[in-house]
């Protein structure tokens, strides 16, 4: 079985946890304690913990008792290691660390949850890269550039760039700030800015052609995203009761 999930985290951190540990909350107690019982809980298996160099949002794809797909294996690497995951509420909680073991989640939901059978399991980790060391989310401008059509993909970059010309009047508080005063300078040039703006997309909503380029590569994107390899992926094997597996964390 596979479940994909979008992940995100304000600190730096995702993981894998069992839901039921949620109502043992730790945001009551200090940094320092804080850190230590997750540190516990990672070694225990009731976290798998994945260390990022910042904050982070994208999608994950968890495999249970299945492995990762062929067709991302090109694009996706191995990370060392094998570790253990437990889950005695058979729902398995992926996101940001923030939420670990916290009564009121901020940044996961029921979409965030995997359901499993209760036991123990192994977990695999996989991460996606790119040959320039960047990993992309969201297909690459040639890649929608097919789908969508060179015409309409050229005409929705068009009307793009000249948009985005609207911030090289944010310039201009500088001469009305000399003339008539900082305040006359920052209303005027926000006034002639959000005009600008307004004035575009205005002119966008009369040109039909635009309109049918931005919904084809809105598609174009959504359809690319959803075919494309996660971020992160997550094998998970259900273990037997001698296993000799032990938590852990990976760092990025």
């Amino acid at each position: 079985m596979k479940r994909r999930v979008e992940v995100g985290t304000d600190v730096a951190r995702i993981g894998l946890w069992d839901e039921s540990v949620n109502s043992v909350p730790i945001s009551d107690l200090s940094m320092s304690e804080m850190e230590k019982a997750i540190a516990a809980d990672t070694v225990h298996g009731r976290l798998f913990l994945v260390q990022l160099e910042g904050d982070w949002g994208g999608t994950v794809d968890v495999y249970v008792d299945s492995s990762l797909e062929p067709k991302h294996r090109k694009s996706m690497s191995a990370c060392p290691g094998e570790f253990l995951l437990r889950s005695s509420s058979g729902r398995i909680v992926v996101g940001g660390v923030e939420d670990f073991r916290s009564s009121e989640p901020r940044i996961t939901s029921d979409t965030s949850v995997v359901p499993v059978q209760a036991g123990d399991y192994g977990l695999k980790c996989y991460k996606r890269y790119a040959d320039d060391g960047e990993v992309p989310d969201m297909p690459y401008p040639e890649e929608i550039e097919a789908t969508v059509g060179r015409d309409l993909y050229a005409h929705y970059r068009t009307w793009n760039r000249r948009a985005s010309r609207g911030f090289w009047l944010l310039l201009l508080i500088v001469p009305i700030t000399y003339w008539f005063g900082w305040i006359v300078g920052i209303l005027a040039t926000l006034a002639i800015v959000f005009g600008f703006f307004h004035a575009v997309e205005w002119a966008q909503s009369r040109d039909a052609k635009y309109g049918k380029a931005a919904a084809a590569v809105e598609a174009a994107i959504a359809s690319g995203r959803a075919t494309m390899s996660p971020m992160f992926a997550f094998e998970l094997r259900r273990l037997e009761d001698d296993h000799q597996l032990s938590g852990g964390q990976i760092e990025i």
